[in-house]
């Protein structure tokens, strides 16, 4: 059997990000249409926080040769319970690989949004507190949101300003989409 070239050699790497819900799948492909990067979305919307890193080791395995990395991005608030010691091992398999970068915003993805449209961020917010907020600027907002919405209310000047904000996702942002 042939084997699959991987894309995305030097100056174009694909990365294939993994995340949980609609709302961060959007807005990488927002990312990616604003810094023209190409970019592969696997939505694990259908599993708990745990199993989305049995998914994303699933996903590798059968793709290690195609992609340039993986992104895992999830939310630090849907983590709260323990993983099981199987979820455990997939996470800790796949943080030491050096393709591979698990990302989580702090308490949600929510609150990272919000940073586009202010200059401070709350090191306390509740999730569903960020959310109502969010609604202020993005009155269309939902955890279903689509990429249109996105593309309606946040351009490079408010990335630029979460980046500011809120440095460790800003870092994320810098080295996979702004190189």
């Amino acid at each position: 059997m042939k084997r699959k070239q991987r894309i995305g050699r030097a100056d174009n790497a694909v990365y294939c990000f993994i995340v949980k819900d609609d709302t961060k799948e959007h807005y990488v492909r927002l990312l990616g249409q604003i810094y023209r990067k190409n970019v592969r979305v696997k939505n694990c919307r259908e599993l708990n926080g745990g199993s989305v890193f049995r998914e994303a080791d699933n996903i590798i395995s059968k793709h290690s040769d195609y992609y340039s990395g993986y992104v895992i991005w999830l939310d630090r608030a849907m983590h709260k319970t323990a993983l099981s010691d199987r979820e455990s091992d997939a996470k800790n398999s796949l943080e030491t690989r050096s393709d591979v970068e698990v990302y989580f915003s702090h308490p949600c993805f929510e609150n990272w949004l919000l940073a586009h449209f202010r200059k401070t961020m709350s090191e306390n917010a509740k999730p569903d507190s960020c959310g109502k907020e969010l609604k202020k600027y993005i009155p269309e907002y939902e955890k279903k949101c689509t990429l249109q919405i996105f593309s309606d209310y946040i351009d490079e000047k408010q990335i630029r300003r979460a980046m500011l904000s809120y440095p460790e996702i800003g870092e994320f942002l810098k080295k996979y989409f702004m190189r």
